[in-house]
């Protein structure tokens, strides 16, 4: 009986310590949420940005997507993932990008009219797995688009 009552006291105070814990780490990654939507509103930049906590790098995407286009919520959120993982991924391991300048010239009677065209090519062999969704939300300005902001903690080794 005394076995059952010291293992009962010892499951409990575990389970207190793991609670705790949890709690820590959701308000620590909720701060850190809110700080990435604050900073999103203040300069409402896209991309890829490295972002510095006391002891970690994460790398974090932002995107938007017009719901619109999408027949379903899961579609688009599946679409966000994506883009997300490549935008990353085309950061961490770089890409190729080319660029062919086509002229076309067309004489009509006495005139000739001169059209350029630009073609821009991007290249890259990488996929980024395990990109977290962090938050997303509709913008302020355009109620049909969604702000997706994914990220993923990378190692960065220090120079000391």
């Amino acid at each position: 009986m005394k076995l059952t009552r010291l293992f009962l006291s010892l499951m409990t105070l575990s389970s207190f310590v793991n609670v705790g814990y949890s709690q820590n780490l959701n308000t620590e990654k909720t701060a850190f949420i809110n700080f990435l939507k604050r900073q999103y509103e203040q300069e409402k930049h896209e991309g890829i940005r490295l972002v510095e906590d006391y002891d970690k790098v994460y790398i974090i995407s932002v995107l938007s997507l017009s719901d619109k286009a999408y027949p379903s919520s899961n579609i688009m959120f599946r679409v966000a993932k994506v883009k997300a993982a490549q935008q990353i991924g085309a950061y961490m391991d770089g890409t190729r990008i080319s660029s062919d300048m086509l002229i076309r010239s067309t004489e009509s009677g006495d005139s000739i009219q001169i059209e350029k065209v630009e073609i821009i090519r991007e290249y890259s062999n990488s996929f980024t797995r395990n990109v977290e969704l962090l938050t997303h939300f509709s913008k302020k300005d355009k109620t049909d688009e969604v702000v997706f902001i994914y990220g993923k903690e990378i190692e960065i080794k220090r120079k000391d």
